[in-house]
């Protein structure tokens, strides 16, 4: 299948879905404007008493995306250059993104697949959103092959089977798909799976985003456009029906802990996920990225030591002095890291790799004020 490019009026529609204001439970300006699109496109559809927006078809994949975002305030502004998009304010890029390739996948394959435009998955309350219409359809849910949600930050993950979202095969069948794309299993937070995958198995699909949920989110355009393609390639050639997975995690109230993650590594004979830097070869626990990218703001994919690219490779035992990767491990996630910092706005980016600023190296992207050298201490 050949791969296609955002057009310019792919942008403006992108452009379009990032300037309606959708905080959960005010998801009613979102909902109008895809009921619009989906009927210019003669796409039929129902809706409910909240104003999700659903068709579900025998023997087709099934397409999700939410339509409320985490925001206090409508974007005003927002810039394009070169391969990024940046706003005042928050994009609502998650789950934005994700809505636009739901309607560039339905504008393609038509009544070839299901979807559904969810309310409230922000809340963490999928009896308020999606599990609503889950639950009313479970004799269709049945027929349905398979489940892709695209609500993931950065540009490569596939959250499937790590986080009990589908079984062995399909987790493997959509790695095998996704070397040509750069994607990768890993885990991941919370997202509408936890609800679809009660029924069939399914996966949440990276979309391009960074930075969720704050005032400093970004669109990496040319990863959009990669995962737009990479659901193209999956939807043509994956026909299997895959059943729902056995769970082997729990809800602790806070979220699901699942028994195989690298989070928990007392756990024996399971393999955890470790991420090695192409450029410096240091050697990183998922938890290290997740809070190094919480803290200083640098994409999810890149070294936070060098800014190098970020490859995820699987090891079974943490004391295992056999292995060599896990033998050049320097990095402590004590260390100092140099940054540069915004007083300002109180935020700090890579000093070696400033991926997030759109203009002249730096400034800070957010309001224009000089950034200043700083270091870091990551917490332990």
């Amino acid at each position: 299948m050949e791969k296609i490019n955002l057009r310019k009026e792919d942008i403006s529609l992108l452009k379009e879905l990032y300037l309606i204001y959708s905080p959960s439970e005010h998801e009613g300006e979102m909902s109008a404007f895809i009921q619009k699109t989906l009927s210019e496109m003669s796409i039929k559809f129902e809706t409910d008493e909240s104003g999700q927006i659903f068709s579900l078809k025998e023997k087709t994949p099934l397409l999700a995306a939410h339509m409320d975002q985490v925001s206090s305030q409508k974007l005003e502004r927002m810039w394009h250059h070169n391969n990024i998009i940046v706003g005042t304010g928050n994009l609502g890029a998650d789950d934005k993104n994700g809505i636009f390739i739901l309607l560039k996948l339905i504008w393609e394959f038509r009544d070839k697949v299901s979807f559904i435009f969810s309310v409230c998955e922000e809340k963490c309350s999928s009896s308020d959103g999606i599990d609503r219409i889950l639950s009313s359809n479970k004799k269709i849910l049945k027929e349905i092959l398979y489940g892709l949600v695209f609500d993931r930050r950065n540009g490569s993950d596939i959250i499937g089977l790590k986080n009990d979202y589908c079984v062995a095969k399909f987790d493997s069948i959509l790695e095998s798909v996704g070397k040509d794309f750069g994607f990768h299993s890993t885990t991941g937070s919370f997202s509408d799976c936890n609800a679809i995958s009660k029924y069939i198995s399914c996966a949440n699909l990276s979309c391009g985003y960074y930075n969720p949920h704050s005032s400093n989110e970004i669109t990496v355009i040319t990863e959009l456009e990669n995962s737009l393609n990479f659901g193209r390639k999956i939807i043509s050639e994956i026909k299997e029906k895959f059943d729902p997975p056995k769970k082997t995690s729990v809800y602790t109230g806070g979220g699901y802990f699942h028994y195989h993650t690298a989070y928990n590594k007392n756990y024996n004979g399971i393999k955890h996920t470790y991420f090695e830097c192409a450029k410096c070869n240091e050697i990183f626990t998922e938890e290290e990225i997740t809070e190094t990218s919480t803290y200083s703001y640098v994409f999810y994919n890149m070294c936070p030591v060098c800014g190098g690219n970020l490859k995820s490779f699987l090891y079974e035992n943490d004391n295992d002095n056999k292995n060599k990767k896990l033998i050049k491990r320097k990095f402590k996630f004590t260390e100092e890291l140099n940054m540069l910092y915004c007083k300002t706005c109180k935020k700090c980016v890579t000093k070696d790799t400033i991926r997030v600023t759109i203009n002249k190296k730096g400034i800070c992207n957010s309001c224009g004020k000089q950034l200043v050298p700083c270091t870091i201490l990551l917490k332990e």
